[in-house]
């Protein structure tokens, strides 16, 4: 029987992100586009095609209504999966409430996408 660690129970979704890549100086190095494949208030996991490697990241994402929400985070593992793709996670440093604020939106955006594609597949029936 393994034993969660974790403080926050992670909720799993599919939304697509970028991720702004912050070397030791506070300078955006690089950017990468993926998905959050889990959130809880406290952190993220993040697929994306290649390694970041960073210590900071700012995770970006557009919400429904096409705002733009972001927020400051460090790296805590980045590792390539055996399907290739990389799985990074990410450790938020805001405060509960901006935390909470944004796993609430990633929550939200997963959710009305899916409620999207099940009335378009009802739809084309």
């Amino acid at each position: 029987m393994t034993h969660e660690r974790r403080k926050n129970p992670r909720i799993d979704v599919y939304v697509p992100i970028s991720c702004d890549c912050y070397d030791d100086d506070g300078e955006i190095f690089e950017k990468k586009l993926g998905v959050a494949l889990d959130i809880s208030i406290g952190g993220i996991l993040i697929e994306t095609h290649d390694i970041i490697d960073a210590n900071y990241v700012r995770v970006v994402f557009v919400n429904k209504d096409r705002k733009r929400l972001r927020i400051i985070g460090s790296v805590v593992h980045s590792k390539r999966k055996e399907n290739g793709k990389v799985q990074t996670g990410v450790c938020f440093h805001g405060d509960d409430k901006e935390n909470i604020q944004f796993a609430t939106n990633i929550i939200r955006a997963y959710y009305h996408s899916r409620k999207l594609i099940s009335r378009t597949s009802a739809a084309m029936e």
